[in-house]
Protein backbone atom coordinates (compact mmCIF):
# COMPACT_ATOMS: atom_id res chain seq x y z
CA UNK A 1 0.00 0.00 0.00
CA UNK A 2 1.52 3.03 -0.81
CA UNK A 3 0.02 6.68 0.02
CA UNK A 4 -1.29 9.08 -2.88
CA UNK A 5 -3.68 7.79 -5.15
CA UNK A 6 -3.53 8.02 -8.94
CA UNK A 7 -1.68 10.13 -11.16
CA UNK A 8 -4.33 13.30 -11.88
CA UNK A 9 -6.43 12.04 -14.71
CA UNK A 10 -5.78 8.01 -14.67
CA UNK A 11 -8.58 5.57 -13.43
CA UNK A 12 -8.12 2.09 -12.58
CA UNK A 13 -9.88 0.84 -15.50
CA UNK A 14 -6.82 2.39 -17.75
CA UNK A 15 -3.76 0.89 -15.48
CA UNK A 16 -2.09 -1.23 -17.79
CA UNK A 17 -3.22 0.92 -21.03
CA UNK A 18 -2.59 4.57 -20.45
CA UNK A 19 0.69 6.06 -18.65
CA UNK A 20 1.52 9.06 -16.88
CA UNK A 21 4.25 9.59 -14.93
CA UNK A 22 3.66 11.39 -11.88
CA UNK A 23 6.69 13.60 -11.77
CA UNK A 24 7.39 14.48 -15.57
CA UNK A 25 10.94 16.46 -14.53
CA UNK A 26 11.99 13.06 -12.87
CA UNK A 27 10.88 10.89 -15.60
CA UNK A 28 12.38 13.01 -18.58
CA UNK A 29 15.94 12.77 -16.66
CA UNK A 30 15.89 9.33 -15.86
CA UNK A 31 14.85 8.60 -19.94
CA UNK A 32 17.36 10.53 -20.92
CA UNK A 33 19.90 8.37 -18.76
CA UNK A 34 18.69 5.36 -20.37
CA UNK A 35 17.06 4.02 -17.35
CA UNK A 36 13.74 3.85 -18.55
CA UNK A 37 12.73 0.97 -20.82
CA UNK A 38 9.38 -0.37 -21.76
CA UNK A 39 7.31 2.76 -20.80
CA UNK A 40 4.16 2.02 -18.74
CA UNK A 41 4.22 -1.38 -19.24
CA UNK A 42 4.75 -2.09 -15.31
CA UNK A 43 0.69 -2.91 -14.82
CA UNK A 44 0.59 -4.90 -17.94
CA UNK A 45 3.49 -7.21 -17.39
CA UNK A 46 2.64 -7.81 -13.64
CA UNK A 47 -1.05 -9.32 -15.66
CA UNK A 48 0.77 -11.31 -17.68
CA UNK A 49 2.98 -13.25 -15.64
CA UNK A 50 0.24 -13.82 -12.96
CA UNK A 51 -2.10 -14.99 -16.42
CA UNK A 52 1.73 -17.24 -16.94
CA UNK A 53 1.75 -18.96 -13.63
CA UNK A 54 -1.73 -19.74 -13.41
CA UNK A 55 -2.34 -17.36 -10.74
CA UNK A 56 -5.51 -15.07 -10.01
CA UNK A 57 -5.04 -11.58 -11.01
CA UNK A 58 -3.13 -8.74 -8.59
CA UNK A 59 -6.12 -7.40 -6.66
CA UNK A 60 -5.59 -3.18 -7.65
CA UNK A 61 -7.59 -0.42 -5.24
CA UNK A 62 -7.06 2.67 -5.38
CA UNK A 63 -8.73 6.42 -4.33
CA UNK A 64 -7.58 10.05 -3.82
CA UNK A 65 -5.43 9.39 -0.64
CA UNK A 66 -3.51 5.98 -1.34
CA UNK A 67 -3.10 3.02 -3.93
CA UNK A 68 -2.43 -0.56 -3.12
CA UNK A 69 -1.64 -3.84 -5.35
CA UNK A 70 -2.25 -7.20 -3.31
CA UNK A 71 -0.57 -10.16 -4.68
CA UNK A 72 -2.58 -13.59 -3.80
CA UNK A 73 -0.32 -16.79 -4.02
CA UNK A 74 -1.46 -20.32 -4.14
CA UNK A 75 -1.15 -22.02 -0.82
CA UNK A 76 2.11 -23.80 -0.15
CA UNK A 77 1.18 -27.08 -1.13
CA UNK A 78 0.59 -26.37 -4.79
CA UNK A 79 3.26 -25.44 -7.10
CA UNK A 80 3.46 -22.58 -9.59
CA UNK A 81 4.39 -24.52 -12.66
CA UNK A 82 5.02 -22.36 -16.11
CA UNK A 83 2.35 -22.26 -18.78
CA UNK A 84 4.12 -21.75 -21.87
CA UNK A 85 7.94 -22.27 -22.76
CA UNK A 86 10.81 -20.84 -22.03
CA UNK A 87 11.16 -17.46 -23.54
CA UNK A 88 13.74 -16.48 -26.04
CA UNK A 89 17.43 -15.44 -25.04
CA UNK A 90 16.70 -11.55 -26.06
CA UNK A 91 13.89 -10.63 -24.35
CA UNK A 92 14.93 -8.43 -21.51
CA UNK A 93 11.83 -9.03 -19.14
CA UNK A 94 12.08 -12.69 -19.27
CA UNK A 95 16.09 -12.75 -19.32
CA UNK A 96 16.03 -10.52 -16.18
CA UNK A 97 12.86 -12.76 -14.40
CA UNK A 98 14.58 -15.83 -15.44
CA UNK A 99 17.96 -15.36 -14.71
CA UNK A 100 18.80 -12.03 -12.89
CA UNK A 101 20.07 -9.20 -13.74
CA UNK A 102 23.79 -9.41 -14.88
CA UNK A 103 22.92 -12.77 -16.73
CA UNK A 104 19.70 -11.07 -17.82
CA UNK A 105 21.76 -8.34 -19.98
CA UNK A 106 24.89 -10.58 -20.67
CA UNK A 107 22.13 -13.43 -22.61
CA UNK A 108 20.43 -10.22 -24.03
CA UNK A 109 23.47 -9.05 -25.62
CA UNK A 110 24.47 -12.84 -26.48
CA UNK A 111 21.07 -13.08 -28.34
CA UNK A 112 21.39 -10.22 -30.16
CA UNK A 113 24.53 -11.50 -31.62
CA UNK A 114 23.16 -14.52 -32.90
CA UNK A 115 19.71 -12.44 -33.85
CA UNK A 116 22.40 -10.35 -36.38
CA UNK A 117 24.45 -13.39 -37.11
CA UNK A 118 21.16 -14.88 -38.70
CA UNK A 119 19.60 -11.51 -39.80
CA UNK A 120 22.43 -9.85 -40.96
CA UNK A 121 21.93 -5.84 -42.65
CA UNK A 122 19.15 -4.53 -40.08
CA UNK A 123 18.84 -2.17 -38.26
CA UNK A 124 17.64 -1.46 -34.36
CA UNK A 125 14.45 -0.54 -35.45
CA UNK A 126 13.82 -3.67 -37.64
CA UNK A 127 15.23 -5.55 -35.07
CA UNK A 128 13.32 -4.03 -32.20
CA UNK A 129 9.58 -4.82 -34.19
CA UNK A 130 11.16 -8.57 -34.79
CA UNK A 131 12.39 -9.11 -31.36
CA UNK A 132 9.90 -6.98 -29.08
CA UNK A 133 12.57 -5.40 -27.62
CA UNK A 134 12.70 -1.38 -26.85
CA UNK A 135 15.00 0.20 -29.51
CA UNK A 136 16.77 1.91 -26.18
CA UNK A 137 17.97 -1.59 -24.37
CA UNK A 138 18.99 -2.48 -27.95
CA UNK A 139 21.30 0.59 -28.72
CA UNK A 140 22.98 -0.21 -25.09
CA UNK A 141 23.14 -3.89 -26.45
CA UNK A 142 24.44 -2.29 -30.24
CA UNK A 143 27.20 -0.45 -28.42
CA UNK A 144 28.39 -2.69 -25.99
CA UNK A 145 29.11 -4.91 -29.17
CA UNK A 146 30.32 -2.63 -31.31
CA UNK A 147 32.83 -1.48 -28.42
CA UNK A 148 33.76 -5.36 -28.07
CA UNK A 149 34.37 -5.26 -32.06
CA UNK A 150 32.04 -8.02 -32.33
CA UNK A 151 29.63 -6.48 -34.87
CA UNK A 152 29.67 -3.06 -37.45
CA UNK A 153 27.46 -0.98 -38.78
CA UNK A 154 27.45 -1.04 -42.68
CA UNK A 155 25.98 1.34 -45.15
CA UNK A 156 24.26 4.15 -44.75
CA UNK A 157 22.25 5.49 -42.11
CA UNK A 158 18.85 5.53 -43.29
CA UNK A 159 19.90 1.81 -45.69
CA UNK A 160 22.76 0.05 -43.78
CA UNK A 161 22.22 -2.02 -41.35
CA UNK A 162 24.64 -4.47 -38.34
CA UNK A 163 26.34 -6.88 -39.50
CA UNK A 164 28.68 -9.41 -37.47
CA UNK A 165 32.63 -8.99 -37.81
CA UNK A 166 34.26 -11.01 -40.20
CA UNK A 167 36.94 -12.33 -37.29
CA UNK A 168 34.10 -13.85 -35.24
Amino acid sequence: MNPGGLVSGLKLKDLGRVSRPRNLLLFSLMARMDLVEQIGSGIKRIRSAFRDYGLEPPLIEADADWFSITFRRKPQDQAIERKRQKPVAVSPSHAVRDEGVTEGVSEGVTGLLEFIRNKPGQRTPQISKATGIPIKTLERWVKKLRVEGKIEFRGSPKTGGYWQTTDE
